[in-house]
This record gives structure tokens, sequence and C-alpha cells, in this order.
């Protein structure tokens, strides 16, 4: 039993670190993301048409959760949990029909699915 505990744990663990390892910003109308194994997404706030939340049942020792910022010609990706998210969920719900309600039932869902919680009209 403990041992089985032990290897959820540490499964998890490996994940969170995953996700904190990933970092977000903001920077000059441009969000990037950075990822450990030196991988960069970029995409400009002003060309980005919709903001998704993406969901797995990986949960919980992977990355379940994924936000997906689309524009017309590229994409960002990101799990929650990354560094920076924080700072940019208030910017995203600031924009014009961002959908709160799609968000909460991303949040709760444990199966794969996708929401749109924000598009360009």
């Amino acid at each position: 039993m403990f041992k089985r505990i032990k290897n959820w744990y540490q499964q998890r663990k490996k994940s969170a670190l995953f996700e904190a390892e990933v970092t977000v910003t903001d920077k000059d109308g441009t969000i990037t993301v950075a990822y450990p194994d030196g991988t960069i997404q970029t995409i400009l706030w002003d060309k980005m048409e919709s903001i998704e939340v993406h969901t797995n049942d990986s949960g919980p020792w992977g990355a379940d959760v994924w936000w997906v910022l689309r524009a017309t010609d590229c994409f960002c990706s990101y799990p929650q949990g990354a560094t920076g998210e924080d700072a940019l969920i208030p910017k995203y719900q600031a924009l014009p029909g961002f959908d709160n309600e799609e968000l909460i039932k991303a949040m709760g869902c444990t199966s794969n699915r996708e929401f749109i919680c924000w598009h360009r009209k």
C-alpha cells in the first residue's frame, strides 16, 4: 500500500515539476512560452484568434489541463501550472466576450475535451 502511494506521489511530483519548468510571459504585445528542452513558442496578442482550454485524462500524474492560444498561422500551448500562468489568466478574462463558464467547465473536466473560452469577433 505504501509503495503504491509513494509511486503515485513520485509520478505527480515529476508532472508538477515539468509544469512549473514551462514558462509563459507577456511582454511588448507578445506571449512567449518557453519549454525546458529549449522550445520557444510565441503569439502576438493582436493576432490571437482564440483561447482554448484542452483537458485530458492523464491526471493526476500527467499535465491534464492545457492552455491553447491560436492565431491564423500559429499557436502556443502550455500546461496549467506553468510559471507565469497566474499573471495571464486575468488578462484573458478581461478580453471582451471571454467565457468564464467554459473555463469553469474545463477546470472540472477529467476527460479529453476542448473548451473555447474566447474567440475574436
